[in-house]
């Protein structure tokens, strides 16, 4: 028998790792008052990882109070997110039962093993995000500060876990040359998917004395929804080995677009 855990994800010799990583990083930030009215703020990030490369991230933000007590706010910028350790080397083995009852050896392969690249299996690269809001903030009473911000966030190469692929189509003589042994279907970490998220923040804060005391209460409602702009496809070295199936699936499309919920609302006070 294969070792492994059965109806669930489980380890074997093979997928132990040992992986490391350096980071190196440096940050600026500049803020000053132009007018009276006018505050701008600008700021930079560089990071640098052995194992996903240099990034670059920048920032431009900019308030105008153009009545007292009520601004307008806006920034642009855009970020990074390299992957995880885990997601690089992320290797595990788990025995489940298929379709009539058969006992099927499921593999997720590390994006670096010899078998993940005869099977077309790329480096993972760090998503990149650009990001815009713009708001509106009010002080109308003492105490009471009010703001409203809508946004628009693009990521690229959002790292996810691929659809599951079936290898049962291959012959014996096939999984042995590509180093897949007695695997009945494999998946892997891949930047699939590029995604856009747009939602609305609104937060009312208000605190004053009462009972003794501080008073503050306080409610924030946020709304964002999650659209897939683009999937990639998946190897070409899949196709040409028969292996059918798309790169990302139905539940993988869910994690990404439904798992959170777009709207939430929360209520708070301390006294």
């Amino acid at each position: 028998l294969q070792p492994g855990a059965q109806a669930g994800p489980g380890l074997t010799p093979e997928d132990a790792r040992n992986l490391d990583r350096t980071v190196i990083a440096a940050y600026a930030e500049l803020s000053a008052d132009l007018t009276e009215t006018v505050f701008a703020d600008v700021a930079a990030r560089v990071e640098r990882y052995s194992d996903a490369g240099t990034s670059v991230a920048g920032k431009a933000a900019l308030r105008w109070e153009f009545a007292p007590g009520y601004a307008l706010r806006g920034s642009i910028s855009n970020s990074f997110r390299a992957p995880t350790v885990g997601q690089l080397g992320a290797s595990s083995t788990s025995l489940t039962f298929g379709a009539g009852g058969q006992l099927r050896r499921v593999s997720t392969l590390p994006v670096d093993s010899a078998a993940g690249r005869a099977l077309g299996i790329r480096d993972l690269t760090p998503e990149k995000s650009f990001n815009l809001s713009v708001g509106f903030t009010a002080n109308p009473i003492r105490g009471l500060r009010l703001s409203l911000d809508a946004f628009r966030i693009l990521v690229d190469d959002r790292v996810t876990l691929s659809e599951r692929f079936d290898l049962t189509g291959l012959t014996p003589a096939q999984r042995t040359a590509l180093g897949l042994g007695s695997f009945d279907a494999i998946n892997f970490f891949t930047n699939a998917v590029d995604l856009k998220t747009r939602g609305i923040e609104a937060v009312a804060d208000y605190r004053t004395r009462a009972f003794g005391g501080d008073l503050g209460v306080n409610a924030a409602w946020s709304y964002a929804k999650n659209d897939i702009r683009r999937v990639k496809s998946p190897p070409s070295e899949l196709v040409q080995f028969g292996i059918p199936g798309g790169l990302i699936g139905l539940e993988e499309r869910n994690t990404l677009t439904s798992a959170a919920p777009r709207s939430k609302l929360i209520f708070g006070a301390d006294w």
